[in-house]
């Protein structure tokens, strides 16, 4: 039986960006079909005035080249101001593109 030796190298998918309420933003999709699976971390930070309710994180994974998207796990980060939040999501060997979309509920 032939032994396969899986090379992990870390990357950013989307770099520090600012969510107004409401608003919405979705990284760019990051090719993931030679892995064997991995570990995707977000980090949330709030600013200086905490938020009334927490940013949410979305992992989206998709089957193909990225033209089906399915929601793989969701997580909140807390409501204290100039606090940073890591959130960790598994990502399962069979996905071949993944992206994370943040988003703030409309009311802060």
């Amino acid at each position: 039986m032939a032994t396969t030796t899986a090379t992990k190298t870390g990357a950013t998918i989307q770099s520090s960006t600012s969510n107004s309420a409401g608003g919405t933003t979705t990284s760019s999709a990051r090719d993931v079909s030679t892995t064997f699976g991995g570990i995707l971390t977000a980090r949330i930070t709030n600013g200086g005035t905490g938020p009334a309710t927490p940013c949410e994180c979305r992992v989206q994974v998709s089957h193909d080249s990225g033209t089906t998207w399915l929601e793989l796990a969701r997580a909140g980060a807390g409501i204290t101001s100039s606090t940073a939040y890591d959130l960790p999501f598994e990502i399962p060997a069979g996905v071949m593109r993944v992206r994370r979309a943040s988003s703030w509920p409309a009311k802060r």
